[in-house]
This record gives structure tokens, C-alpha cells and sequence, in this order.
């Protein structure tokens, strides 16, 4: 029996190519999700045109409550 659910927390994840920079918020349980599903839309859509993760960097932060 499980007594806490574990939910999922939001994350920004932002993509930075050559002079781009652009932010996706996502709800993941960690950030290491976070960032693959990121990379997976990336890769598997050729609306982006990425071939490979070396054009790309990927940088991830938690979004916290403000108090």
C-alpha cells in the first residue's frame, strides 16, 4: 500500500541553440524527465529540424510557490 502519491512538479526547461532561447514548462516527477521529454519531442518532430542534441543545449529548473 502506497500512502503518498507521488505528483508531478512543474519544471521550465529551456533550449538554447546558436542565438535562440526558449523556455517550455512541463509537469514531469523529476528533471531528469523534464528534459526527456523535451528532447524527445525535439527529436521525433521534423517540424524543429534538430537532427542531434549537439546543436542543442538544455538547461532545467523547478518552478517553486511563491509565498
Amino acid at each position: 500500500m502506497q500512502l503518498f502519491k507521488s505528483k508531478d512538479k512543474g519544471y521550465v526547461v529551456t533550449i538554447i541553440s546558436n542565438n535562440n532561447k526558449q523556455e517550455v514548462q512541463v509537469k514531469a516527477k523529476n528533471k531528469n524527465s523534464a528534459k526527456e521529454m523535451v528532447i524527445n519531442v525535439l527529436l521525433k518532430c521534423d517540424l524543429f529540424g534538430i537532427n542531434s542534441l549537439d546543436d542543442i543545449k538544455l538547461e532545467c529548473r523547478r518552478i517553486r510557490r511563491e509565498v
